[in-house]
């Protein structure tokens, strides 16, 4: 009885080394084969609101095989001419970046409380000294995140790392 068992065992172990061996073929083939390019064109349909032209055409370059059936789909070999691209160059206008000066706010510290664990910053606003925690907020300037040697700020639209002096 026990040599029937490793007999089948055996057979059982011979298969399941003969398809990974087919598996890592195909997966194999499917990246390093023959390098033929495949394509499928196709028109858009279109559904709905979408606006797009109905009459244009794409090209899906599929350039690999199917691992499991190993067919491709319908090939179609390419001229070598590749295909001119129509570029609309709009004018790019420059945008006008406002650049903040952050010297009104200091950096003093910061302080946590041994209780609850709450860290409290330290700042300067226009010489005047705050206590101020994530969120609070100072004549417009936001206190987004306090860390051990900075503060992240934002005041009108413009977000700062400010350093401890």
């Amino acid at each position: 009885m026990a040599a029937k068992n490793k007999n089948y065992t055996m057979a059982l172990a011979g298969a399941v080394v003969l398809l990974w061996v087919f598996v890592l073929y195909k997966f194999y083939k499917s990246f390093w084969g023959d390098g033929t390019v495949v394509a499928i064109e196709s028109k858009i349909i279109t559904k709905g609101k979408l606006k797009a032209d109905a009459n244009e055409k794409f090209v899906l370059k599929a350039n690999y095989t199917d691992p499991f059936s190993g067919k491709s789909f319908r090939k179609e070999h390419f001229s070598g001419e590749p295909r001119k691209k129509q570029v609309v160059k709009q004018p790019v206008q420059p945008k006008e970046e406002v650049k903040i000066d952050f010297s009104f706010i200091s950096y003093l510290g910061l302080i946590k409380n041994q209780a609850n664990q709450k860290e409290v910053a330290l700042v300067s606003v226009q010489g005047k000294e705050y206590m101020v925690s994530e969120g609070d907020q100072i004549n417009d300037i936001s206190f987004i995140k306090n860390f051990k040697d900075s503060i992240k700020v934002s005041y009108m639209g413009t977000t700062a790392f400010l350093r401890k002096k």
